[in-house]
């Protein structure tokens, strides 16, 4: 039962990773909710360089 709530929340995490790519992509200037600080920034994180493998960003592999 653990190990599937954990799955459940580790899809629900990696589709709003999607969402917040491809919203980023169309809008630098979007601000996530996960956005605490400078230090602590999920938005820098998807807009890295290592964001993506062979141009397909790296939740999709969380979710699939």
């Amino acid at each position: 039962m653990l190990i599937q709530i954990f799955s459940i929340l580790g899809i629900i995490v990696s589709l709003y990773a999607l969402y917040l790519h491809t919203k980023l992509k169309q809008d630098r200037k979007y601000h996530a909710f996960c956005d605490i600080k400078d230090q602590m920034s999920c938005s820098k994180v998807i807009t890295s360089r290592y964001a993506a493998i062979f141009g397909i960003p790296n939740p999709i592999y969380g979710i699939g």
